[in-house]
């Protein structure tokens, strides 16, 4: 088609460009669509599970070819399993009315997320909470991020307060946010949402950034899985990075 002229081509898809576009360098892979772990592992395992600007409950009802409504038992599940439920979500979407008040609703400035993340991320290391040995041992490139966000580079340390003024989310739920996440087995769901913006490639690559400095990505039912909006639970899989 293109030798005829009046072609054009494309690369990604709508869905989640950005994210395809920054996460091989970050991950190796494109993560986005790769197999995620299994919902029967995170129900039985983790502690607390974090919908990051996402609603499954409203895109489990889409697919490419046919609806994914067959995931939907699982947030069932989920909402049924007493474990801490944390919504982060400028919007209060169908996901945060479903779980009610099963689960905390977490509402920063729409396009945020990363200063949350950012806030987070200090308040680790002010409480020597950050992983070292999975860093070394797993990253590369961490020295630079810390140097950023403590402010060596720029002047500015990227503290909960400072997040605060720009998320609107108070210095201490962000806080108490890193204590939560530091504190427990965590996973984190990010949607993809986030990405579809100006500079949406930063939301994903700073949430891989955020895992990291826990040291969940290499334990069972925490860390990080992007696919939640399908149902991504046939397979029991546990696999370390490292």
């Amino acid at each position: 088609m293109a030798l005829a002229g009046g072609y054009t081509g494309h690369l990604g898809d709508y869905s989640t460009g950005a994210a395809q576009a920054i996460m091989p360098y970050v991950v190796g892979g494109n993560e986005v669509y790769q197999q995620q772990t299994s919902w029967p592992v995170v129900l039985e395992h983790s502690d607390v599970v974090v919908l990051w600007s996402a609603n499954p409950l409203n895109t489990l009802k889409i697919a490419w070819n046919a609806s994914d409504e067959q995931g939907l038992e699982y947030f069932a599940a989920l909402r049924k399993s007493g474990k801490r439920l944390i919504c982060i979500d400028p919007m209060r979407s169908e996901s945060v009315d479903f779980f009610g008040d099963k689960m905390e609703w977490i509402a920063p400035h729409m396009g945020t997320d990363v200063a949350l993340m950012l806030g987070i991320a200090h308040t680790l290391v002010e409480n020597s909470w950050q992983d070292e040995a999975f860093l070394a041992r797993c990253t590369t490139g961490y020295d630079v991020f810390a140097d950023y966000l403590l402010g060596v580079t720029d002047g500015t340390a990227k503290t909960a307060e400072w997040a605060a003024e720009i998320c609107g989310v108070s210095a201490g739920k962000i806080r108490e946010l890193a204590e939560i996440f530091h504190h427990n087995t965590t996973m984190l769901m990010a949607g993809w949402g986030m990405q579809r913006q100006q500079f949406g490639e930063q939301k994903h690559w700073m949430i891989v950034t955020l895992a990291a400095m826990l040291g969940k990505l290499a334990r069972q039912a925490a860390g990080l899985v992007f696919l939640i909006t399908l149902p991504t639970a046939a397979i029991r899989r546990v696999v370390p990075l490292c």
